[in-house]
């Protein structure tokens, strides 16, 4: 005959279950932060494809962060150039979210449209002016920051996105919850997770503005 478990057995076997699980928890957070992590470096590496391929076409011009009182985009330009024409800027960086070009790590949607592509681009690059900065006038292409993980903002009647960034930009820090890194895309192409202390906060520095430090 087979002794059957008690029910003071039963209870410790499920209190070690629960102890189990409670220790392999954090290791699985952590792996799935750090594949969100990965996933958006990845976005961004391919969004520094897409800026070159937009610079190849535009004789080395870089788009500029946004002209027309606002209209016209970064993002814009960009969507357009990968053949994506709808004539609303935010139904464009919604379709472009859907190739890909979306940070996982970052969970605000917009309240009508959903998931929209969330990268804010350098505004120390170019801001709202006529003005288009050449890739080429940078001195430093490797230190300056192009791109990062955005964040979500109402910042007016046409545009609910905070689609810049800059050396004010505290929120770079907190997307993927670490607070002391962020995801950043260089004018070179490559794409890091960037520690806090190497993210200056002053313009003018090779990190925002791509020349010598004054």
């Amino acid at each position: 005959m087979r002794k059957p478990f008690t029910l003071i057995e039963l209870l410790v076997v499920i209190a070690i279950i629960a102890i189990l699980a409670s220790m392999l928890l954090p290791a699985l957070n952590q792996a799935r932060a750090r594949a969100r992590q990965t996933d958006c470096l990845s976005s961004l590496k391919m969004l520094g494809f897409v800026f070159h391929t937009y610079m190849d076409s535009y004789d080395g011009f870089l788009p500029a962060v946004a002209t027309d009182g606002g209209l016209v985009t970064w993002r814009d330009r960009l969507a357009i150039s990968c053949g994506i024409n709808e004539t609303d800027g935010d139904a464009r960086a919604v379709r472009m979210a859907a190739s890909g070009f979306y940070c996982k790590a970052n969970s605000a949607l917009h309240p009508k449209k959903g998931k929209i592509m969330n990268y804010g681009m350098n505004d120390r690059v170019a801001w709202y002016q006529t003005q288009f900065a050449k890739s080429s006038q940078f001195k430093y292409p490797s230190k300056l920051c192009l791109a990062s993980d955005g964040s979500y903002s109402d910042v007016g009647w046409n545009s609910w996105y905070n689609n810049h960034v800059n050396e004010t930009s505290l929120h770079l820090f907190t997307i993927h919850g670490t607070g002391n890194s962020a995801q950043i895309l260089y004018l070179d192409g490559h794409a890091a997770a960037t520690m806090r202390g190497d993210i200056p906060g002053n313009r003018k520095t090779p990190f925002w503005w791509g020349k010598d430090e004054e």
